[in-house]
């Protein structure tokens, strides 16, 4: 019987195979992916304060299982969905919210986007983005100068 396993390591992860005619002491293979997106993270925006564009970095994680990502059938085409919907909003002080920059399903990856102030017509102050992406979710805080 063979089997295989994911171990992560210091924002890197292995996947490691053995097989019963060498116990579960022998590694036979060892396949880097430290490439791959290991985890959620949202990162500071930059600049920050900013006058009147910044930018926002996410990352979503690569499956430390392919075989469990789900396959979606379009018109003809076949595409692998992590499953997760991906939201990036804006809000002021209050809780109010200003503007949905992000509300789709993405796959794993590092994305950026930009935040123009301008199209919102917001007033210098203190403002607060959230990614939010199956049950991960995350705040910042942002300065806006005008």
């Amino acid at each position: 019987m063979e089997r295989s396993f994911i171990l992560v390591s210091r924002g890197r992860y292995e996947r490691i195979e053995h097989s019963k005619n060498y116990g579960m002491n022998k590694q036979l293979s060892k396949t880097s992916l430290s490439n791959s997106v290991v985890e959620y993270k949202l990162e500071q925006n930059y600049p920050n304060p900013f006058n009147p564009v910044t930018k926002i970095k996410y990352s979503i994680p690569t499956p430390l299982n392919p075989h469990f990502t789900q396959r979606e059938e379009t018109g003809g085409t076949s595409a692998c969905s992590v499953g997760s919907l991906v939201t990036l909003k804006i809000y002021d002080l209050l809780g109010r919210e200003i503007a949905t920059l992000v509300n789709e399903p993405k796959q794993a990856g590092e994305y950026e986007i930009e935040f123009n102030a301008n199209k919102y017509g917001l007033c210098s102050g203190i403002y607060f983005y959230q990614f939010t992406a199956g049950s991960f979710s995350s705040t910042k805080k942002f300065v806006y100068l005008r």
